[in-house]
């Protein structure tokens, strides 16, 4: 905490505590100590140990300590109780309006807790979250196109159940030093997919809260009903008249495609793995290319790849903004651009087919003679034999005859890398069956 009492009751802010008074918590009135040093905020706390009466946990960066500074001292880390508990809320304005900033960890649970609080205390929560790491890295990025629409692949896990958007709770997000947006729209998976029309510097938006918080409630309401306009009724009378087949298909249309995972069933045929039709999702060699068209040599992947599940009429008009795959290939969903409005399509999830070398051995009846892998990941082969197999346990190494894809030499004697990890199919056993 910030701010403590002194012996008289009075509120002193750590910024003007003295060494060798007693301060109190507000909360509980037990004794706290003043934590001043160079590398944490300075911020009063509880003894080790000591149980305060307030369960929350509270951000102790930097990053919040100086959002806290921003306003008014008579706002900051007011105490708000409702029947017998008691909580901080790090601003309050005009009685109306908490004001949290999160930088550090917090539980979904007390997230949760700390909003069911405000709410039934009448008042109207506005958070702000610092994700500047997951914007500088890549996990949180604005899609293309021209309204502000973002992808956040990683959600911070405090959010991960945010939903649904409410009239009592705000959300902004704190993109980097000079950019705060608010969320205005949500996918139906939540925040993972987001929109914003209201974009803020960090002085803007603490000027705003000052000054009129209802002002800026009504900002976001209006953006609201701004993504709800652009709705696809409103859209009907624009692309009824149109023929799709005549619009222009996405320049990274050819992207769309799953990759097809080769390998050997128990009698020896080679098939493919992930076949869309097929309720197995298997398919052998020869029905799949005698009875489907949808093999495709895109990107080269000759016989590889599949393009079954993404029609050209589905995606005629749209910008493809972002493709996600699962760990062998094939995707998962797609995010689009469509009349202005963001879209996802989901596509069906398949049980992993790779697995571990000795694993795949052993899942066999351990009665082959030799057998050859395909690592789907990283384009190796490997040839081992049962003698080199049965060697693992004690040098802790595979070795074989291995290959990559783009090599144009032999095949060599080495150790297999990676032949531990869930990345491996078969492509081909010889059987030798023991009694």
């Amino acid at each position: 905490m910030y701010i403590a009492n002194d012996k008289n009751g009075e509120r002193v802010h750590i910024e003007s505590a003295k060494r060798g008074l007693d301060y109190f918590c507000p909360i509980c009135n037990f004794p706290v100590i003043l934590k001043i040093g160079p590398i944490k905020a300075h911020h009063y706390a509880h003894a080790k140990g000591f149980v305060c009466l307030d369960s929350w946990q509270y951000d102790s960066s930097n990053w919040r300590f100086d959002n806290i500074n921003r306003f008014g001292k008579e706002y900051q880390e007011r105490i708000i109780s409702l029947e017998s508990t008691k909580h901080i809320a790090d601003v309050l304005i005009d009685d109306k309006t908490i004001i949290e900033f999160q930088q550090g960890k917090l539980s979904q649970k007390e997230f949760n807790e700390r909003n069911i609080f405000f709410k039934n205390k009448g008042l109207k929560a506005i958070w702000l979250f610092d994700v500047q790491k997951d914007y500088t890295e890549g996990n949180l990025f604005k899609v293309k196109g021209e309204k502000e629409l973002y992808t956040w692949k990683e959600v911070n896990p405090t959010l991960k159940k945010y939903t649904k958007l409410t009239d009592d709770l705000f959300l902004f997000l704190q993109l980097d030093n000079q950019t705060i947006i608010s969320v205005d729209w949500l996918s139906e998976n939540g925040i993972s997919f987001f929109g914003s029309n209201c974009k803020y510097t960090p002085e803007d938006f603490i000027k705003l809260c000052s000054s009129n918080s209802e002002k800026l409630f009504d900002r976001i309401n209006n953006k609201k009903m701004y993504f709800e306009r652009l709705s696809n009724n409103q859209m009907q009378s624009q692309t009824e008249s149109e023929d799709t087949s005549l619009l222009p298909l996405p320049d990274n249309f050819d992207e769309l495609y799953d990759k097809l995972i080769s390998f050997v069933n128990t009698h020896n045929y080679w098939c493919y793995y992930g076949c869309p039709k097929n309720p197995s999702h298997t398919v052998s060699q020869k029905e799949c290319g005698q009875n489907c068209h949808s093999l495709s040599t895109r990107n080269g992947n000759l016989n590889k790849v599949c393009t079954y599940r993404f029609k050209e009429s589905d995606y005629r008009g749209c910008q493809i903004d972002r493709i996600f795959r699962d760990i062998e290939g094939r995707i998962t969903q797609v995010n689009i651009i469509k009349n202005g409005l963001a879209e996802f399509k989901s596509y069906q999830q398949y049980e992993p087919v790779t697995d571990d070398i000795l694993s795949i051995w052993k899942k066999q009846g351990d009665n082959w003679d030799r057998a050859e892998f395909y690592n789907i990941q990283r384009g190796i082969k490997a040839k081992v034999s049962r003698n080199q197999i049965n060697k693992i346990t004690k040098y802790h190494n595979l070795y074989g005859d291995i290959k990559y894809d783009n090599s144009t030499s032999d095949y060599t004697n080495d150790k297999v890398p990676y032949y531990n990890l869930k990345e491996w199919v078969l492509i081909y056993s010889h059987k030798t069956y023991y009694r």
